[in-house]
């Protein structure tokens, strides 16, 4: 499922073009730049019509590292993520480090057997 999600975030050119790694971003001179990471897949027996579905749940966490424009980069990997894989955002943190901002996303992804 990581692999998916860095595929549709690479093939998105608005903001960042290619610069989507796996893990963790690798150096680069140019912002944004987006890291996608996981854990591997639980259960979901809870969801559907209550009789305990047994379907699997991805929480990828997507990264970015930009200096500006932070609001319509969030906004835009949401709508990405949402787009093409019916995600919830579970949450979403800003956090600075001196003239970068620093985007940490975790989206939840039910599908799959």
């Amino acid at each position: 499922m990581i692999d998916k999600v860095i595929e549709v975030l690479k093939t998105d050119t608005k903001y960042w073009h290619s610069r989507v790694f796996k893990g963790w971003a690798k150096q680069s001179s140019k912002l944004p730049v987006l890291a996608v990471s996981g854990e591997l897949p639980t259960r979901d027996w809870g969801m559907g019509d209550g009789t305990g579905l047994n379907i699997l749940e991805y929480h990828p966490v997507v990264r970015c590292w930009t200096k500006d424009r932070v609001e319509d980069i969030q906004k835009h990997i949401i709508d990405l993520m949402y787009t093409n894989f019916h995600s919830l955002l579970e949450s979403s943190v800003i956090e600075r480090e001196e003239e970068t901002f620093i985007l940490i996303l975790q989206f939840k992804i039910l599908g799959g057997k």
